[in-house]
């Protein structure tokens, strides 16, 4: 009697038996007659595919799949969450199975860049303010262009301007001019966001 117990436990270890569903998480996973890589194959199972889990023996799973049976290694198969009364969840071979969702689920879109380059600003400017001609400058006989890097927040607000080219003695009154203009919120995917973009002055006697 002792030994039919024990054989009874080892086989309840050996063929442990489930009722739920996995999905298949290994690419090219191979629906096997036996538990083994060198049983024959019923039939390559899809990617992602939701399949339904019978029992295990050691480091293989038994399964069903659509209207197949038959062996795959366990770990080409994760199990789903529980099933969700009126959810449902179709496996790629066509197969209807209640789940609360898909195994994967679909990805989010990218997410809108932070800030963006803008290139030249100047025209989604609302207040362009021209600069004062400082006057060290006029006397030094200081002329030419002054391009400012602008950072243009949500609303189109100035956050930073940083003078990057031009005579040493005009680059001030730029970015003094940069910071007091004021520029349109810029858009991208219907969301506002932040614009790098550029200013370009010209100091003429």
């Amino acid at each position: 009697m002792k030994k039919l117990i024990l054989i009874g436990i080892l086989l309840t270890s050996a063929f442990a038996v489930y009722s739920q569903d996995a999905a298949v998480t290994t690419a090219n996973t191979v629906l096997r007659q036996t538990p083994a890589r060198s049983g024959r194959a019923i039939r390559k199972l899809e990617l992602n595919s939701i399949v339904h889990v019978i029992r295990h023996k050691g480091s293989w799973t038994y399964i069903k799949a659509n209207k197949s049976v038959g062996w795959v290694p366990g770990n080409s198969v994760s199990p789903v969450r529980e099933a969700v009364v009126g959810g449902v969840s179709n496996d790629a071979e066509g197969s209807t199975y209640s789940a609360n969702s898909s195994p994967v689920p679909p990805k989010p879109p990218p997410p809108t860049p932070k800030t963006i380059s803008g290139g030249v600003v100047s025209g989604k400017a609302t207040t362009l303010v021209k600069p004062t001609y400082p006057a060290a400058a006029r006397a030094g006989k200081a002329r030419g262009s002054v391009v400012v890097q602008v950072l243009l927040d949500e609303n189109g607000k100035v956050v930073s301007a940083n003078a990057i080219s031009g005579h040493p003695l005009l680059r001030a009154a730029a970015e003094s001019a940069a910071r007091a203009s004021t520029f349109s919120p810029t858009l991208l995917k219907g969301e506002p966001v932040k614009v790098s973009g550029v200013v370009t002055y010209n100091f003429v006697p």
